[in-house]
């Protein structure tokens, strides 16, 4: 989305609106439809730290990357921030567009999981979703990584580390002196979701049951992302499929 730019004016003069949703917004209004888009497919997901991590595995793991390399397809990922995907989907911003999207949310939300339902209920053959197993991005993180990171114990014969709050309880052991806790929980998200999501290894996400999930996400965006170049080739009056 950051190649679209739109201008909106007010009493005070014209300013660009910066704000994903809100750009959008503004110029399906102005008008009345939505410019055809680069990406082939799109990814939507909660926020810029799911978005890290997403790009981290698939190309720190070589059997995602195969499958697809975010890096040289040409996927763009847009994170929602919170809310703002409930507006995206009942509203279907891309519907005149010639882009699919792939929404990939925590299961921490029960409006995420509602979201999810619906779009898969809609069945447009545009949008398709899935809801992690696991309670946050986060929980993909293998605990012995984060011990070692941090250099603490987190005594995981005591806790269920799918359902695990990490980022609270990880404030609640190394991070104290920082008074504001959502400065503190930021700080730990941008931290596992970004340099250390780079250590994961496939054997890491086979031993925390998590490789055969993951792994059919990036098959999910390949599907899509096959699909829609075949389905534009076909839709392009200069191609000849006996050629």
């Amino acid at each position: 989305m950051d190649s679209l730019i739109f201008i909106s004016k007010d009493e005070y003069g014209p300013k660009i609106v910066r704000e994903e949703e809100e750009k959008l917004k503004g110029i399906v209004k102005s008008l009345g439809i939505l410019p055809t888009i680069e990406s082939k497919v799109v990814i939507c997901v909660e926020g810029e730290n799911d978005i890290n991590f997403i790009r981290n595995i698939n190309q720190a793991i070589d059997d995602f990357k195969s499958i697809i390399d975010l890096e040289k397809a040409n996927i763009s990922m847009i994170g929602m921030k919170g809310s703002n995907l409930v507006n995206w989907v009942n509203r279907n911003y891309l519907k005149n567009s010639n882009v699919i999207e792939f929404h990939l949310y925590d299961n921490d939300r029960e409006d995420y999981r509602k979201t999810i339902e619906e779009i898969k209920a809609n069945n447009d053959g545009r949008r398709f979703g899935e809801i992690t197993s696991k309670r946050e991005m986060e929980n993909y993180i293998p605990p012995e990584l984060i011990e070692e990171e941090f250099g603490i114990n987190l005594d995981l014969e005591k806790m269920n580390w799918d359902n695990v709050d990490v980022p609270k309880l990880l404030v609640s052991k190394i991070m104290q002196h920082i008074k504001c806790s959502k400065k503190r929980e930021e700080a730990i998200k941008g931290c596992l979701n970004g340099q250390l999501s780079k250590k994961i290894t496939k054997e890491h996400l086979i031993y925390c049951n998590s490789y055969e999930e993951i792994k059919s996400w990036f098959e999910q965006v390949a599907y899509l992302y096959n699909k829609n170049w075949y389905e534009q080739l076909l839709q392009s009056p200069t191609t000849s499929l006996n050629n």
